[in-house]
């Protein structure tokens, strides 16, 4: 017995129009929903899973566009610079800055706005505070999760460039 798959495509016509295509059993079903009328997918807070809307994601863009150059600045100044834990830290904290802010864009999760209980689908500033205790639970739960594996993909990325950038650095 095959399961079912849900594909979603977006923009496979024109900016109006979406495809929703899903494939059950022996059926392929082929919707085009005007973009207004499509089936929710995150324009709502869900509890540990969304909690910003689009106008939040585009200025986490904005911080991906700072964060990217300055991680590979340094990543680079590491091989310059290899005997500074200085660089290793502002590496470390440049790299946890800028995976955080990819999760961000990628789950439309911010993990300030999950640790004060809050979220934001309408225009930048306006803030909505998260009342249910579960919800808030939920939402802690997901930024320690972000956080922790950020940090530790970061530790290990930055302390990597380190010692290889000491190792060519003593060794040359």
């Amino acid at each position: 017995m095959m399961g079912s798959a849900k594909l979603l495509f977006f923009g496979a016509f024109s900016a109006e129009f979406r495809v929703f295509i899903d494939c059950d059993e022996l059926f392929v079903n082929v919707l085009v929903y005007p973009s207004k009328a499509m089936p929710h997918r995150r324009n709502q807070y869900k509890p540990g899973v969304c909690n910003i809307g689009q106008k939040e994601v585009s200025v986490r863009w904005k911080f991906i566009r700072l964060f990217l150059p300055v991680t590979a600045f340094l990543s680079i100044g590491s091989f310059y610079w290899w005997d500074s834990l200085w660089v290793w830290f502002f590496l470390l904290c440049s790299t946890f800055s800028l995976l955080v802010l990819c999760w961000e864009v990628r789950t439309r999760f911010c993990i300030i706005f999950g640790f004060f209980s809050l979220h934001n689908f309408r225009h930048l500033g306006e803030l909505e505070e998260v009342e249910n205790p579960d919800d808030i639970r939920r939402d802690r739960k997901r930024v320690w999760e972000i956080t922790l594996q950020a940090m530790a993909i970061a530790l290990g990325y930055a302390t990597s460039v380190h010692l290889l950038a000491s190792y060519l650095g003593l060794h040359h």
